[in-house]
């Protein structure tokens, strides 16, 4: 799910929705997603609850880490 990351990495940087919606589908092709590809996958990661939570707190610390370093080098 590094495309998920990227993708909340892309919504916290961006306040703009234009820019980030944009930043969001860049991220898609990037990954070889499609947005429905993405859900489908999203959907499926979501059967199992309790290791769907483990995965999305591991996701949201490592954005949480590429948004600090982006912050540090500005």
């Amino acid at each position: 799910m590094r495309c998920y990351k990227e993708i909340l990495v892309a919504r916290e940087r961006y306040q703009d929705t234009t820019i980030a919606n944009a930043e969001v589908i860049k991220t898609y092709r990037r990954n070889k997603y499609s947005e429905e590809q993405f859900f489908e996958d999203w959907r499926y990661y979501t059967q199992d609850p309790e290791e769907f939570i483990i995965m999305m707190d591991s996701i949201r610390t490592r954005a949480q880490r590429e948004l600090m370093k982006l912050e540090k080098s500005k």
